[in-house]
């Protein structure tokens, strides 16, 4: 959590693609840093239906704006569970 709203930092140490549902993906930013961008900048990811696609090896950070009334004293309540080559987010 942060004053800009919260971050989630992921990073995919598989050699494969995996899939993450997000919560109020919609609502999310994505950047990720993996072999399709090679050696330029960050590229954006949009979540489809919830979820996003991580390639081998990507790190990627997520960012939601600061709810309405959010107060930094707010904590996640952890990442979830994974299975095989999908994972659930939640707060």
């Amino acid at each position: 959590m942060t004053a800009s709203g919260r971050k989630l930092l992921l990073v995919n140490k598989r050699n494969e693609t995996i899939e993450l549902a997000l919560p109020d993906a919609d609502k999310a930013t994505v950047l990720t840093v993996d072999g399709k961008s090679g050696d330029d900048p960050a590229r954006s990811v949009n979540p489809m239906d919830g979820k996003i696609r991580l390639e081998p090896f990507a790190v990627t950070v997520v960012s939601w704006p600061p709810a309405v009334g959010q107060t930094l004293a707010i904590r996640s309540h952890g990442l979830g569970r994974f299975t095989g080559s999908k994972a659930e987010v939640s707060w």
